[in-house]
């Protein structure tokens, strides 16, 4: 019986795990190509800045207004999904 308990637990584990990686990024995300505007290139820069002095991930802007992890904690879901894809 404990055994189909954990069981249950790890598929629904798995399940919330996938539904979270399967996240896209927001119409407005600054790493899109398509919203390549001045705004949005120099947030590129800021970003590759702070990565530079230890900052690893950010949060989304549309999820949390405190990007940088001030605050609250950022964890897989309120990090930046379109700053991990392939630029």
């Amino acid at each position: 019986m404990i055994i189909f308990l954990f069981i249950d637990i790890f598929i629904i584990f798995v399940i919330i795990k996938e539904r979270m990686s399967c996240r896209k990024p927001c119409k407005e995300c600054p790493w899109r190509e398509e919203n390549s505007n001045k705004h949005n290139l120099k947030f590129r820069t800021y970003v590759d800045k702070m990565k530079s002095i230890g900052k690893k991930n950010h949060a989304c802007h549309m999820i949390n207004s405190d990007i940088w992890g001030g605050k609250s904690e950022i964890n897989e879901g309120n990090v930046c999904i379109g700053s991990k894809q392939e630029r």
